[in-house]
């Protein structure tokens, strides 16, 4: 173990990350697999009469059997797994290495990392550990630049580890006593910031609220029509089938109950706020994730509406890297920061403020 992974270890409980999602499909598996070569017993012994109870018994025992030799290798492959599991954060690059079979190593320089952010599943929250995520304009460093498994003190340290790397990267090399330095290390410097902008400040307005409602109804509506007329195209000549009146109410009711209570905890897990380094954005339903945005990653912002926005008086702040779309946890996500739910001026003063700061963030590398 080198000392950087000395310093910001693994944490024991990575290993049941890994192991508690393939303990129930390795039963289901080993489950088959005994009712199949049970069903087929007695045609191995010739003898076409065996007993139902001598199937079962025979059912079982290779359940139970198989279920232990395959968890027993999960677990093998998994302890493997996490001691080659290796990281380093070089002066220039991160280092990340994993794989027993087939294993995969990817260098992520620190410039041009665009995005740094902390995340958790649901199995990570019940297990209280964390992911650390890198990633650069590249699909590959998304899917594969990340640091899983760390306890909260080691997931901070991480955090700020990178975001200090990316704050002091530089393009190129830069004589010490050019004069230019001087400007530069201004630039570099963290912003200081005249007022609080963060979600505190400028909370989402109550209208959102009901935009968000209205979108859920008119959802709703449409799967409820969809399911029910589906229900009523499958109905048999002689009248049994679902209704279609009972089967859209209990849809468009069921999908609405579910995507709201889904928008409240969006609500309550959402924040965000302008700190002297980043954009620091916090997200999540069940899963939360938490995403550092360095100033000088940032490509473009801007302000959108929806229908139902332009409707209420709604306006959104979308902040964007070069990193369009990023790889978590093996399915596609769109990687920029949407500030929802503002008034126009809010939008407009936000939008406004973080102009000059992403200018002269970004003068460090343009040479301006």
């Amino acid at each position: 173990m080198n000392p950087f992974q000395a310093q910001f270890p693994l944490s024991p409980r990575k290993f049941w990350k890994k192991f508690l999602p393939v303990i129930i499909p390795s039963i289901l598996f080993s489950a088959f697999v005994g009712v199949f070569f049970a069903f087929f017993l007695p045609f191995f012994h010739g003898n076409l009469e065996l007993s139902a109870e001598s199937m079962i018994r025979t059912s079982i025992l290779l359940t139970v059997g198989l279920s232990i030799l395959v968890l027993a290798l999960y677990a093998w492959y998994f302890k493997v797994y996490i001691r080659t599991y290796s990281y380093e954060g070089g002066d220039n690059f991160i280092r990340i290495k994993k794989g027993v079979f087939a294993p995969r190593e990817i260098h992520v320089q620190y410039q041009k990392i665009q995005d740094v952010y902390v995340d958790q599943d649901i199995l990570d929250r019940i297990l209280g550990i964390y992911d650390v995520h890198i990633s650069s304009a590249t699909m590959s460093s998304g899917m594969e630049a990340h640091i899983d498994g760390v306890n909260k003190d080691v997931a901070d340290g991480l955090r700020e580890f990178f975001l200090n790397k990316v704050q002091r990267a530089t393009v190129g090399y830069v004589d010490p006593a050019a004069p230019a330095m001087a400007e530069q290390n201004q630039a570099a410097a963290p912003v200081q910031l005249s007022e609080e902008i963060s979600s505190a400040a400028y909370p989402i307005r109550p209208m959102w609220m009901v935009v968000s409602v209205l979108g859920t109804i008119f959802m709703s509506l449409i799967i409820g029509l969809f399911t029910a007329g589906y229900a009523v195209a499958k109905t048999s000549d002689d009248g049994d089938g679902l209704p279609f009146l009972g089967t859209f109410l209990v849809f468009t009711a069921g999908y609405f109950v579910f995507h709201f209570i889904g928008i409240l905890l969006w609500k309550s897990n959402y924040s965000f706020q302008l700190t002297p380094d980043y954009v620091l954005y916090r997200t999540g339903i069940l899963s939360k994730s938490e995403r550092h945005l360095p100033y000088r990653t940032i490509q473009d912002v801007s302000i959108s509406q929806s229908f139902f926005d332009r409707i209420f008086g709604l306006y959104n702040v979308v902040i964007e890297n070069a990193a369009q779309v990023a790889m978590t946890k093996g399915r596609l996500s769109n990687a920029n920061i949407k500030l929802v739910g503002l008034a126009k001026d809010q939008a407009t003063h936000i939008t406004e403020t973080l102009k000059p700061i992403i200018l002269s963030k970004t003068s460090i590398q343009t040479g301006i």
